[in-house]
């Protein structure tokens, strides 16, 4: 069955910042919403509003150019002819936070079906149901149902008229998921309750150790900020790619720690990106450019720091052992991607970077490189083992 979703953005329309303004996982609540209901299947998504201030206007369009199709309607009868009846809704209230995880269990649900919380002091801010119940505003209907309320509605709200009728109709009362699925937000310090919330059992994705102890958890204390603020993932994503860019050119201009610091500060912005990337339903581009380019920028700065090595000193042995540690590089991250899991000990570009930096800084490199040579040596040893056990 076809899905729409229907977001409620006139809650909250007195603030000064409207709710569907507020940010969430770098965006606004607009955009999460949106990304995260899209991400769940719906591809025809509804805005119900009075007005379109520009922060609104710019929301949609970013929507848009992600792929991501919004309506606008400005009325109940506006609302019902957009949607089909034979399609499944989505009810989102704008100024209610969603997790992805419970935007997936609200698509699963029957029909009717109306996400409550217990009339509760806590829960004051959801509109009471009954003595037990009150409703958060999320509720999975028919579009027949909004047919059919939009052409008796009157002065009623939208909302509140929609849930007595689908408790009219038995509607099955769904308790939210444990932990913090839900939660109204009103204001920016919401916002970022929210944010501090959604990044707390995130773990950045590393490559090596060096990505689990040193930069995972600068990362993950950076996110807990960057989730309550609106951010431009794909700015971030292209300042790691800028750096790594720099790099190469450190490293081609003789300049190897310097260009090897980069090269792993470089993983802090990328790392961020790709939290918000993925907390909030995105797709940037950029940052799986980052991925691909993250090993060839080592293998690029160490080529260019022994160009160098050879044109000034005319050394030899350095250029040779690099070159093989390059091509040992190169062949084990191809076959990395065979393996089904991989253990944090097996060496990435960061790792490789930090064995070689003390020595780079107090010499000799030849120490350095045949060091990071027997690691990656043995590393490609247990990765064959590993292939040919499977």
């Amino acid at each position: 069955m076809p899905l729409a979703a229907l977001i409620f953005a006139n809650d909250g329309e007195s603030a000064e910042t409207p709710p569907i303004l507020l940010p969430i996982a770098g965006q606004t609540q607009l955009e999460f919403l949106a990304r995260t209901v899209h991400e769940s299947g719906a591809r025809h998504i509804i805005l119900f509003t009075s007005r379109l201030p520009s922060g609104v206007i710019a929301a949609i369009d970013r929507l848009r150019a992600d792929g991501v199709s919004i309506d606008v309607v400005r009325s109940a009868r506006d609302a019902a002819d957009s949607i089909h009846p034979d399609e499944n809704l989505i009810l989102l209230p704008g100024a209610v936070f969603v997790s992805p995880q419970q935007m997936n269990a609200l698509v699963s649900m029957s029909i009717p079906s109306l996400l409550v919380v217990p009339d509760a002091p806590d829960n004051t801010d959801f509109e009471r149901i009954d003595a037990r119940d009150r409703w958060t505003g999320l509720a999975l209907l028919d579009g027949a149902l909004l047919r059919e309320t939009a052409t008796m509605l009157g002065e009623w709200q939208l909302g509140s008229t929609l849930m007595r009728m689908a408790l009219q109709r038995q509607a099955v009362r769904v308790a939210p998921l444990g932990g913090q699925a839900i939660a109204a937000i009103a204001t920016v310090r919401d916002a970022q309750a929210v944010g501090r919330i959604l990044a707390k059992d995130l773990e950045p994705e590393g490559d090596d150790w060096v990505d689990r102890w040193l930069v995972a958890p600068i990362v993950s204390r950076s996110a807990a900020w960057a989730m309550g603020r609106q951010i431009p993932v794909g700015l971030v994503a292209l300042l790691a790619i800028a750096m790594l860019a720099i790099g190469i050119g450190l490293g081609f201009a003789g300049f190897l720690v310097p260009a090897l610091i980069l090269l792993i500060f470089a993983t802090l912005p990328a790392g961020l990106a790709a939290i918000l990337d993925k907390v909030g339903a995105r797709k940037e581009r950029a940052i799986g450019w980052f991925t691909r380019l993250q090993n060839p920028a080592l293998c690029a700065v160490l080529a260019g720091w022994n160009f160098q090595l050879w044109r000034q000193n005319g050394a030899v042995l350095e250029p040779l052992l690099s070159l093989w540690l390059i091509s040992v590089l190169l062949l084990m991250w191809q076959l990395r991607g065979a393996l089904k899991s991989r253990p944090k000990w097996l060496p990435g570009a960061n790792a490789i970077a930090l064995i070689l930096m003390p020595f780079a800084l107090a010499g000799p490199n030849l120490i350095g490189l045949a060091l990071c040579l027997a690691y990656l040596l043995s590393a490609q040893i247990w990765i064959h083992r590993e292939i040919v056990r499977t």
